[in-house]
């Protein structure tokens, strides 16, 4: 693990330039700054899988060939919700740049906003700080916004938008404001995808419903979206929402990898089929089993866990992965079901079978609850426990698509913190499935 390198020069790639101090050994070992690297990222989420900023910040004094990677993870991803985080980034960011200013800006590449609605001059205030905001940080890879009730966006904060970082990934949450105003006739996550200088190739809409006949006052989306997830509270089957689906994923039929849409009888899932290797529906009737290239599906119903032959015959076969969200049954008796009636019917190629269970009462954060393989097929399977265990291991547990690992994956962490404003990376594979691709 340790190396014995001849200390060359200030430039040495193994320890940043700054951390050198004033070593004068000819044959310093250190610790290959790869290492370093790959230690801190498996360090940087928490158990609820967000940035662990209290341990990160405990990291950058470890070591001063640590600082540089901890303060990169630290602004990797920057939240702006309230006023006092506004004005604290603001007296950093904000005008002119010293050079160490400079680097911590453009280590940022997670934008968490949200424009508040707590009377009409908040939402305006917070309306006109967007796009300046996206401006303090040139590397911004995704923005993920949060908006409570607001209809659409002035004109001018659209043109001001257009003038932003080019973000290649989206995620936008309506929300009822605090006097219990609904969002039902915002437009906006409409309206926002017409921004020009935005290249988006992962989309999520979620939380409460919109307008979703709004998009008829829109030009056809041009985006060809890698990662589509459709994650808004709608009760039941809605026209409207399969005809919005079919809106936004209109020009991306051919680069879709991961999906997520109410239902696999959706038009888009068989359009879809060639590319799609990941999909997550909220109904378990009317999958398409002509999906070949499909890697994971996860069934998001809340139902009972399956233990008809014919359910599992149906499915994909090529599958490597399966989730299920279910109510019942327990651990016990999901153990007893799937050794003794299941273990040899399910899909041939299947690895893993995660089981969220969504239980009463209070249960700790705690993931991979249980596990154990069925001895016939040699299937692992994940059994999760509590409502936001059982969410939290479905992010966790998702495929990244082969172009970029977005959201909770933490590879390539490196290649996303270099500062050189570069955001594409080459295709990996995320940490659960290391063995499958």
């Amino acid at each position: 693990m340790f190396s014995t390198l001849k200390a060359k020069s200030p430039k040495s790639d193994d320890i940043p330039s700054g951390d050198l101090g004033k070593a004068t050994s000819t044959n310093l070992p250190v610790l290959h700054q790869d290492i370093v690297y790959h230690i801190l990222e498996h360090a940087y989420f928490n158990s609820l899988l967000r940035p662990d900023y209290k341990q990160l910040c405990s990291y950058a004094l470890v070591a001063r060939a640590w600082r540089r990677p901890a303060q990169g993870l630290i602004f990797h991803e920057v939240f702006i919700t309230t006023d006092a985080a506004y004005k604290a980034l603001s007296s950093i960011f904000k005008g002119k740049k010293s050079e160490h200013t400079q680097k911590l800006a453009s280590y940022v590449r997670v934008l968490n906003f949200w424009i508040s609605k707590t009377d009409k001059a908040t939402v305006a205030k917070w309306e006109s700080r967007l796009a300046p905001t996206l401006n303090w940080f040139p590397s911004l890879y995704e923005l993920r916004l949060s908006v409570d009730v607001l209809e659409r966006l002035i004109p001018a904060t659209m043109s001001a938008l257009n003038n932003t970082p080019p973000i290649r990934a989206l995620q936008i949450a309506m929300r009822s404001d605090r006097d219990g105003g609904q969002p039902t006739q915002s437009v906006l996550p409409f309206q926002i995808l017409g921004v020009t200088a935005w290249k988006l190739e992962y989309l999520v809409m979620g939380w409460e419903m919109f307008r979703v006949t709004g998009y008829t006052e829109f030009p056809a989306v041009t985006h060809k979206l890698v990662e589509f997830r459709w994650s808004v509270d709608s009760p039941g089957p809605n026209a409207g929402v399969d005809d919005a689906i079919t809106y936004v994923t209109g020009n991306s039929l051919k680069t879709l990898e991961v999906l997520h849409v109410p239902s696999g009888t959706h038009q888009v899932v068989s359009k879809v089929a060639p590319t799609l290797r990941s999909l997550k529906v909220t109904s378990r009737d009317g999958i398409p089993k002509k999906l070949k290239n499909l890697k994971e599906l996860i069934i998001a119903d809340s139902g009972t866990l399956p233990t008809d032959v014919e359910f599992y015959s149906a499915l994909p076969p090529h599958i490597a992965h399966l989730g299920l969200l279910t109510s019942t049954p327990d651990y016990s008796s999901t153990r007893q079901t799937l050794a003794m009636g299941l273990d040899h019917k399910l899909p041939s190629k299947l690895q893993i079978l995660s089981v969220y269970h969504v239980s009463t009462g209070h249960v700790l954060p705690i993931f991979k609850n249980e596990e154990f393989v069925l001895k016939g097929s040699g299937v692992l399977v994940r059994y999760y426990t509590g409502e936001w265990p059982a969410i939290v291991a479905m992010r966790s547990d998702l495929v990244k698509s082969a172009v970029y690992p977005r959201g909770v994956s933490i590879e390539n962490m490196r290649l996303r913190i270099g500062g050189t404003g570069e955001t594409k990376a080459p295709p990996v594979k995320s940490s659960i499935f290391s063995k499958i691709f």
